[in-house]
């Protein structure tokens, strides 16, 4: 019989050591100052009964060693061996939702429900991808009385990291005059905020908030239109980055050349520029240059030039969406063309934990505002929560109560001046005093009766003294 004696280890290394056990070879992976006694049968012992380098203890008594039968399983052995010393648990990981909400603004005529659509349309399963949406003049009503008609959501699934990822893209109704949906935008974006306040503080909720929907609004793509940047736009993008990052989007690229669009985009960039100096914040979103990079973006961006199109070649796949011209054709996922592949890498992939991060901030910050009730905006803007309202509905109560029964008051007498006159009045304020009269006296007596028998009850009288007979007699 043999031992292995492993100490004095060196508290920096893990040592693998290799031992015979039945027949097999097992690696057992031993951490820093490890002891271990393993069996080794003994076919495998040397002639001298002991393993080189030595079995002794320093004074020839060995340790005693535990007979073959006791491990008859050897791999059984190995294996809790190897847990004994193993690292950081392992723990099998469970499927969670990620979510996130993109927000289509911008002037009528751009193609943003068409950009939606080669957005998603690799990630369904039929190219013909249906967009949510209302045509015409009403499609304004529906987003002010039901948004979720022009929210278009897809969901994507990653078996390797068990994630479930929730898209959805909000559409505005595209308008002749910017200002008059400028406001309910903005009201929008804030309501989904005060929504994920609500369900924060929703006192019957039943689930932690990682399991409810998260309808916070992470980014905003503003569109504009090809070869010229109107002041209302520029005005609205600073508005809108107050609350959401926003990105610009250079509609229809295919309608400007090379050179135009070299020139158009520093035009924007400058714009917005200026826009930043007077507003105190950036107004453009810049993704950090790892992001950009991962993304095949080249410096310049943004503001991205997009093209879209419902058309889709075929020859090169069902996803591949193109404009056909006499002259050639403008493929929409083509880097050359478009900055389609690489925006849709950005917001989706590469830059989908950016935007969560820095919704998360502004959810922090609207958060505090709300909850400290601070001072409105500049625009004179206030949202308070529902949880608020309802406390200081609760706290007017008594104040409203009071005012009612004063205008009860005020209306009976009006009332009965006009129909009885004022004898009628003065004899109706007579039994009134009459009743309350008696009220008191009723009142009296009973506070009476109360403190006497409080006071029997606290000072109970003494028992009279009763004297004992003397044989019977007295």
């Amino acid at each position: 019989m043999s031992q292995l004696d492993f100490e004095n280890m060196d508290t920096s290394s893990v040592h693998s050591v290799d031992q015979s056990l039945s027949g097999q070879t097992a690696q057992v992976a031993l951490p820093d100052n490890a002891r271990l006694l393993l069996q080794i049968p003994p076919a495998a012992e040397g002639a001298s009964g002991s393993v080189a380098g030595g079995t002794g203890n320093g004074d020839g008594d060995a340790p005693k060693l535990h007979s073959s039968h006791e491990r008859s399983d050897h791999s059984t052995y190995v294996r809790d061996v190897r847990g004994a010393f193993s690292g950081l648990p392992k723990i099998k990981p469970k499927w969670q939702d990620r979510y996130m909400t993109i927000m289509v603004c911008g002037e009528s005529g751009l193609g943003k429900t068409t950009f939606i659509q080669n957005l998603f349309a690799s990630y369904a399963k039929d190219p013909d991808l249906r967009v949510a949406g209302v045509p015409g003049a009403t499609s304004r009503q529906v987003f002010e009385s039901s948004p979720q008609q022009l929210c278009t959501t897809i969901d994507v699934e990653d078996p390797e990291t068990q994630t479930r990822y929730h898209y959805s893209v909000q559409d505005t109704p595209g308008w002749e005059n910017l200002g008059d949906t400028m406001e309910n935008v903005i009201d929008h974006i804030q309501s989904r905020s005060l929504r994920c306040l609500e369900n924060e503080q929703d006192a019957r909720r039943l689930g932690p908030m990682h399991k409810i929907a998260d309808p916070r609004v992470d980014v905003c793509l503003y569109f504009i239109s090809p070869h010229r940047i109107k002041s209302i736009d520029v005005d609205f993008m600073a508005k809108l980055s107050k609350f959401v990052p926003v990105l610009p989007i250079l509609a229809k690229a295919d309608a400007m050349t090379k050179p135009e669009l070299r020139a158009f985009r520093k035009v924007v960039q400058e714009s917005l520029s200026a826009a930043k100096r007077e507003a105190g914040r950036d107004i453009m979103y810049r993704f950090s240059e790892e992001a950009l990079e991962e993304a095949g973006a080249s410096g310049s961006v943004p503001p991205f030039a997009v093209v879209s199109s419902r058309e889709m070649d075929a020859s090169v796949g069902r996803y591949w969406p193109v404009r056909k011209y006499p002259w050639g054709v403008c493929e929409a996922l083509s880097s050359d063309h478009s900055d389609v592949s690489s925006l849709k890498k950005l917001l989706l992939e590469v830059g989908f934990e950016e935007f969560k991060d820095h919704t998360d901030e502004r959810y922090h910050t609207y958060r505090e505002q709300e909850l400290l009730n601070l001072k409105d905006d500049d625009d004179g803007r206030r949202i308070k929560p529902r949880f608020i309202l309802n406390r200081e509905h609760h706290r007017a109560l008594p104040i409203r109560a009071l005012k009612w029964l004063a205008g009860a008051v005020v209306t009976y007498g009006v009332a009965a001046l006009i129909l009885g006159g004022k004898e009628r009045l003065q004899e109706d304020a007579h039994v009134a005093l009459e009743r309350v009269e008696q009220v008191k006296d009723t009142v009296g007596e009973v506070a009476g009766n109360t403190r006497e028998y409080i006071a029997e009850k606290v000072h109970p009288a003494p028992e009279p003294v009763r004297r004992k007979k003397v044989l019977g007699l007295f």
